[in-house]
């Protein structure tokens, strides 16, 4: 099944935003809420989309710079210290911290 282009840019935009908030929980906050595969497979989709589709991903101004050349090898090196983001990394830790666990 393929994509139309909006929804391609949506994910394209969708899987940067979570690559890049995981990145801050991970190395700002050293608070990781999900398992390295799952941001692995975040990763992986993402730099998968942007080479099958470049002229789409070029069109998602979102952080475009900071994931041009992203390998997944590292989220260190992209802009942790984005304050809209670094927001939202915050609440979700405080949610996650929040959250009632049954044994």
């Amino acid at each position: 099944m393929s994509l139309a282009p909006e929804a391609v840019a949506r994910l394209i935009r969708w899987r940067r935003h979570q690559v890049l908030v995981h990145s801050i929980l991970y190395y700002r906050l050293d608070s990781p809420l999900i398992p390295d595969f799952t941001y692995d497979a975040f990763a992986q989709e993402l730099i998968q989309l942007q080479r099958k589709h470049p002229e789409i991903s070029e069109s998602v101004s979102y952080k475009l710079d900071a994931f041009q050349d992203f390998t997944s090898s590292t989220g260190f090196d992209l802009p942790l210290d984005s304050p809209g983001e670094n927001v939202v990394a915050q609440e979700l830790l405080k949610l996650h911290n929040e959250r009632p666990y049954s044994e």
